[in-house]
């Protein structure tokens, strides 16, 4: 309403200050061009994940959010419903949807006892199963306040269930859009810590190991993961079973205990 009242000096210093800072951003881009700066190659998700298994609780609201917008990325999704169950396969990812767990909780009271204002917290846990690499939790909350309306118990019980609906639609979005990140070029000079700089402390000389990892120039985030957990594989030691599970010789008695003087910790003392 302001702009609509405003003066012609007015109305030429809002269109000078518009262009202003359009030819600013205009010429920032140009700048940045002629430096040779660009942004990092993307693959899409459907280059990413052309194919990908889904199952959870299929009759959920969030379970039907995450496969439409994985269809809306181009992605075919094998989607788990009463009558088709996916399995596990060795070439096709497969994430695992869960119910969303909400926890509502009051956070403030009148004088009369009556909540006034509840904290909605809706969290998710999914589980991503890509090939040739350990399964990958991904987890995510959302906590928003709701008013709470004393003797309009179902108009508050409608808000709760929108906010509730919302907070949904946003979990579903952010998890598709984590999917993508596996889609980004990995860092091939990112510095991956080894074992013994874990467990040294400062000014202690610990040998170093033998780094055995692999250059990941050029590769995708899941590409270097699962280059990662091949590498973790290859030069990870072995063990049996049976050097592990030695209580097979306790319970056979192939195996002596030390003998120990048993001892009793209290005891009174000898009267001198």
């Amino acid at each position: 309403m302001a702009q609509l009242n405003a003066t012609p000096q007015h109305k030429r210093a809002l269109f000078k200050r518009g262009f202003l800072k359009l030819a600013a951003a205009v010429g920032a881009s140009l700048l940045l061009s002629s430096c040779g700066f660009t942004l990092p190659n993307q693959a899409s998700l459907k280059e990413t994940i052309p194919t990908i298994n889904v199952t959870g609780d299929y009759h959920e609201p969030f379970y039907k959010m995450v496969v439409n917008r994985l269809k809306a990325n181009g992605v075919q999704v094998n989607a788990q419903y009463s009558g088709y169950d996916p399995q596990l396969s060795d070439s096709i990812p497969t994430l695992m949807l869960p119910a969303p767990k909400v926890i509502d909780e009051v956070i403030s009271v009148n004088t009369r006892a009556q909540s006034i204002e509840n904290a909605l917290n809706v969290s998710v846990a999914a589980t991503l199963f890509i090939p040739n690499h350990r399964p990958i939790l991904m987890r995510n909350s959302i906590t928003r306040s709701v008013i709470n309306k004393p003797g309009q118990s179902l108009n508050s019980d409608v808000e709760k269930q929108t906010v509730i609906y919302e907070t949904t639609e946003h979990l579903a979005d952010q998890l598709v859009t984590r999917l993508g990140y596996l889609g980004r070029p990995s860092d091939p000079n990112a510095a991956i810590p080894q074992p013994y700089e874990l467990i040294s402390a400062e000014g202690e000389y610990v040998p170093e190991a033998v780094n055995n990892t692999t250059n990941s120039e050029g590769l995708t985030l899941l590409e270097a993961l699962q280059m990662q957990d091949h590498n973790d594989q290859a030069h990870a030691k072995s063990v049996s079973l049976d050097e592990l599970n030695n209580g097979n010789q306790i319970l056979n008695r192939t195996y002596k205990l030390p003998k120990v003087k048993p001892e009793r910790l209290h005891h009174a003392a000898p009267h001198p």
